[in-house]
């Protein structure tokens, strides 16, 4: 195999993830080595669409980054934490260039199905043109607020919010199953009855919840913190 084909990149990619510490299970390695991640970086090389780095896929006038496709490494450990089973439903929060929404796809399988909803139409419009020329059919990518959900595909097994909010719950909670797991990339003040892995502490429904996020475009290799159930 060529070394700077897309597929050794891909499986020099999982090295370096393994490499830095994180347990990639099974299930999403096969994710990781099968999904082009190139093919949602058109603009990208392929050194640049394989490193365990952002994406940066849409500035502002000014510079500022609207949207990327998150670091390999905690995109990984993510999917690892909403622990997805096939068959099931999910919800993505953020459409970003597609890449999440494939490889979410993988993993539940075309007995299941995924929901991307994204504020940005030139997101959308992205993300629906990379998953169509790659032939992913179990992902629906909708313009809409996600902090409201999605109820026509409701309700969903997991949701997976990857975009910055403040909310006065957590974000699409109300199209989820009793006890869907959610995991946020963002600082945000959600309310949620979530336990936090580092105080082994309990939130009331309601309350106001602080997520330190794994990543997003702003805040790169900061360490999750929580991980919860969604609630009616």
């Amino acid at each position: 195999m060529n070394a700077t084909s897309p597929e050794s990149l891909r499986d020099a990619m999982v090295k370096q993830i393994e490499a830095e510490g994180y347990v990639v299970g099974r299930d999403v390695e096969r994710a990781l080595r099968l999904v082009e991640r190139h093919h949602f970086v058109p603009d990208a090389t392929l050194r640049e669409a394989y490193d365990n780095a952002i994406v940066v896929t849409k500035r502002a006038a000014d510079g500022q980054v609207l949207s990327c496709l998150s670091q390999p490494s905690i995109v990984a450990l993510q999917l690892g934490q909403l622990d997805i089973k096939p068959g099931q439903r999910v919800l993505e929060i953020g459409a970003g260039a597609g890449y999440n929404a494939a490889l979410l796809a993988h993993l539940v399988g075309p007995a299941g199905h995924v929901t991307s909803i994204d504020v940005d139409t030139d997101l959308v419009d992205h993300a629906r043109r990379r998953l169509a020329a790659a032939g992913v059919g179990n992902v629906e990518v909708v313009l809409g607020d996600g902090a409201l959900g999605h109820r026509p595909g409701a309700p969903f097994d997991r949701i997976l919010a990857t975009v910055g909010a403040t909310a006065s719950r957590t974000p699409g909670s109300s199209n989820s199953r009793p006890g869907a797991g959610w995991w946020c990339r963002c600082e945000s003040e959600v309310a949620s009855p979530a336990r936090s892995r580092s105080s082994g502490t309990t939130k009331a429904a309601g309350a106001a919840w602080t997520v330190r996020c794994a990543d997003s475009c702003r805040c790169g290799r900061e360490s999750p913190t929580t991980r919860g159930g969604g609630y009616r």
